[in-house]
């Protein structure tokens, strides 16, 4: 299993201890990240040990930009991140973290200027971990977190997890994915990295590691020591991919897709209760390649402003110009039924698989690209899936872009 992390650095990830009675920690911010960048060199950071869990303490103080002398660094975000991941890992496992900072060439509050104090933390823990072998660190710099450029991110963030991915799939030619962890540490930055990064990483479906309160300035406990921060974990397929919806929340096209729906399901379970996986012969012959049962249900408003719904389901009699999906034959349904139906027309469609595996079955290729079509004069189509065949809750799943 790779487990890989894509961390984005921002001004919340190092703190400095405070001298005194009672200590405390400071943050350094703005201009003071370059300066002291060139007080954290190579020699200084080759001398520093792990103290804690999120700390590094220095062989000897160091001014920091305002000659207040420090010697401990602590991280909290990147070492709750590296919480996660590592918790998860086993033997065989490696770890790849990608640390990424942006700015512009020469500014002055990049936390570029920090990286290099993170990465000997990693680098430290791993070998306190016997990690030492199995985890990787590369430092990544975007030239703008305002503007992000595409071209950038998917040179110098998508193409190196593309590579990794590339050698997992050599490795394990039809298995690769369930091989890899992808995680998102984004607790902090611009809403163009933090976009920027949704879309480059939305493929792998990542979890998305936040610290809720990142940008609180941690404290001192009775010990002495920082207190710790932990992660929350959201998978990014949750957020971006559906929506779960209350049934308060549908509207009318919307209720009766669904309604419609379950009596269509439990119509079909009635006269079909043998599933077509478990047939032989003729009674199996409409889903002989896929072996896999949908329905689906569209609703349409007609001139009189009424609602009415349409049944469908999937037929794969050959594979693929022989197959017709669920969606696309509701949507036949009712152009049989009435001739001059438009686009406009449809409101609502539902899809449920019968397999118990398909969680969220959302519609293919093929039917986005008709649902594309009919949302291009009709923004409020609205496209419902389910929790599996038992339907006990309803999601709106956007259309992915074209």
């Amino acid at each position: 299993m790779l487990h890989l992390i894509v961390h984005n650095i921002g001004h919340h990830d190092l703190y400095l201890d405070r001298p005194g009675d009672p200590p405390g920690l400071r943050r350094p911010t703005g201009s003071r990240l370059q300066r002291l960048g060139a007080a954290l060199s190579e020699e200084v950071l080759a001398g520093a040990r792990l103290e804690g869990p999120r700390s590094l303490r220095l062989a000897a103080p160091v001014d920091d930009p305002d000659g207040e002398p420090f010697s401990l660094l602590f991280m909290p975000l990147l070492g709750a991140a590296l919480d996660r991941a590592e918790a998860s890992m086993d033997e065989n496992s490696r770890l790849e973290l990608l640390l990424l900072t942006a700015g512009q060439p020469g500014e002055a509050n990049s936390p570029e200027r920090i990286a290099p104090a993170l990465e000997a933390y990693a680098k430290l823990r791993w070998a306190a971990l016997g990690l030492a072998g199995r985890a990787a660190v590369r430092r990544i710099h975007l030239p703008d977190a305002f503007a992000l450029e595409p071209g950038a991110l998917y040179d110098r963030v998508q193409r190196p997890i593309e590579t990794e991915c590339q050698a997992l799939a050599t490795q394990y030619p039809a298995q690769w994915r369930k091989h890899l962890r992808v995680y998102l540490s984004a607790s902090t930055g611009t809403a163009a990295m933090l976009a920027g990064l949704v879309t480059a990483l939305h493929r792998w479906r990542p979890l998305i590691l936040t610290v809720p309160n990142a940008r609180q300035e941690p404290s001192i406990g009775r010990s002495g020591a920082p207190n710790l921060v932990s992660c929350r974990e959201t998978p990014m397929h949750d957020i971006g991919a559906s929506v779960p919806l209350k049934p308060q929340q549908l509207d009318e096209a919307a209720l009766l897709a669904t309604e419609e729906l379950r009596r269509w399901a439990a119509e079909y379970r009635s006269m079909r209760p043998v599933r077509a996986k478990d047939e032989t012969g003729e009674q199996g012959f409409w889903f002989r390649k896929g072996q896999q049962e949908v329905l689906a249900t569209i609703v349409t408003r007609g001139p009189d402003g009424a609602l009415k719904a349409y049944r469908g389901v999937n037929l794969e009699v050959s594979l693929p110009t022989g197959s017709l999906c669920a969606e696309r034959n509701a949507i036949g349904t009712a152009l049989v039924d009435r001739p001059t139906l438009r686009r406009q027309d449809i409101e609502a469609v539902a899809i449920v698989g019968m397999d118990e595996a398909q969680d969220r079955l959302g519609p293919c290729g093929a039917c986005q690209e008709w649902l594309r079509k009919v949302s291009e004069v009709n923004p409020g189509l609205q496209i419902l899936t389910f929790n599996g065949p038992s339907m006990g809750t309803v999601y709106h799943q956007p259309l992915s872009p074209g």
